[in-house]
């Protein structure tokens, strides 16, 4: 029996990351607001390279905000949208959050909707 391969990625999420204002353009304006690891566990290494999801996909949250983080707006304010969703973390402490999530819903890292 001839199996097809799986998509990595369903249609639906393959637009979210290719749109104008889509993941990538997020996770890019992410990763340059804060290039410094806003967890900085035992394990930090120092510079951001992955966004981290507070509230999942699967616990309904989204993987691009829905307001446009492009707009010129007080730092603090955007900042302060942004924390409630979203952290820029470095490669060690996303893997210690992901994989430990006792730890992460105790220390807000994990929250579901």
């Amino acid at each position: 029996m001839k199996r097809s391969k799986l998509r990595p990625r369903s249609k639906k999420t393959q637009k979210l990351y290719q749109q104008k204002n889509g993941r990538r353009e997020f996770v890019s304006f992410m990763l340059r607001r804060f290039r410094i690891c806003q967890a900085s566990l035992d394990v930090c290494t120092g510079a951001s390279s992955d966004v981290h999801e507070i509230v999942p996909r699967s616990a309904g949250g989204k993987i691009v905000p829905e307001f446009d983080f492009t707009q010129p707006r007080p730092k603090a304010d955007l900042d302060a949208m942004l924390a409630t969703q979203w952290l820029s973390l470095c490669r060690a402490c996303h893997h210690f959050i992901t994989f430990n999530p006792k730890f992460a819903k105790e220390n807000g890292y994990k929250k579901r909707i």
